[in-house]
C-alpha cells in the first residue's frame, strides 16, 4: 500500500491535484448532504463566468391570456398572475427532489430578504403542498411559494428545472434562465433596481 501511495505522489503535481479534485468531487456527489453544497458552488461559478443575457427591445411580452394563468398560494387560494401585473416579478420553477433547485434556493432567499418588499417573488412548484410546505419550513425559507396544475404560459414553458424568469412592469420577460444560478449577485440586484425605476 505504501508503495502505491508513494508512486501516486511521485507523479506530476498537476496530475496529483487533478486526481485528488476528481475523487473529492466524486465523494461529494455520492454523499447526499454535500450535493447541495457542491451545486451551490457550481452555480456561483456559473454566475461569474456566464453572465445572464438581459433582453429589453426584443423581450417577449406576456399576453392578456398569459396574465390569466392561475397559481395556488400557500393558503390554498387561487391567485391569477394578473394580480401582480405592473410589478417587477421573479418566477422560479423548482421541485424539492431537484438538487440544482435546492442548491440555488439559499441565494433566492437572500435576494428575497433584501428585495422582497419591492419585487414580487413567485417560487413555484408543481408538487403537492404537503410536500413543499415541510421542506420550506425545515429550511426556514421566508419567501412566498405557490403551486399550479394549469399549463404554463408558453413564454415560461421549460422541460428542465430550475428555470427562472424576471418580468418587467410592462410584462416583458427580460430574463429566462434555465439551470441553477446565484441570484443574490450584484448584477441581479442592479438589474432589479433598474427595472423598478422604469415606468
Amino acid at each position: 500500500m505504501k508503495k502505491y501511495i508513494t508512486k501516486f505522489f511521485n507523479r506530476s503535481p498537476w496530475k496529483v491535484a487533478g486526481d485528488l479534485i476528481f475523487w473529492i468531487l466524486l465523494v461529494m456527489l455520492l454523499i447526499p448532504g454535500t450535493r447541495s453544497i457542491l451545486m451551490e458552488g457550481v452555480s456561483k461559478v456559473r454566475a461569474l463566468v456566464m453572465p445572464l443575457t438581459v433582453k429589453t427591445d426584443q423581450a417577449p411580452v406576456l399576453s392578456s391570456k398569459d396574465w390569466q394563468w392561475n397559481l395556488t398560494n400557500a393558503a390554498g387560494k387561487k391567485v391569477p398572475l394578473s394580480r401582480f401585473r405592473g410589478q417587477v416579478i421573479l418566477i422560479n420553477q423548482w421541485a424539492t427532489w431537484c438538487p440544482p433547485c435546492r442548491a440555488e434556493m439559499p441565494s433566492l432567499e437572500k435576494l428575497y430578504r433584501e428585495m422582497g418588499s419591492r419585487v414580487t417573488f413567485i417560487i413555484l412548484s408543481q408538487e403537492d403542498s404537503t410536500v413543499i410546505e415541510p421542506y420550506i419550513r425545515q429550511k426556514k425559507f421566508t419567501f412566498s411559494w405557490f403551486t399550479t396544475r394549469e399549463p404554463m404560459p408558453e413564454k415560461l414553458q421549460t422541460r428542465s428545472i430550475p428555470a427562472t424568469a424576471i418580468i418587467s412592469r410592462k410584462g416583458q420577460v427580460v430574463i429566462f434562465k434555465k439551470g441553477a444560478y446565484n441570484w443574490n449577485s450584484a448584477r441581479i440586484r442592479k438589474l432589479f433596481e433598474r427595472l423598478l425605476t422604469e415606468e
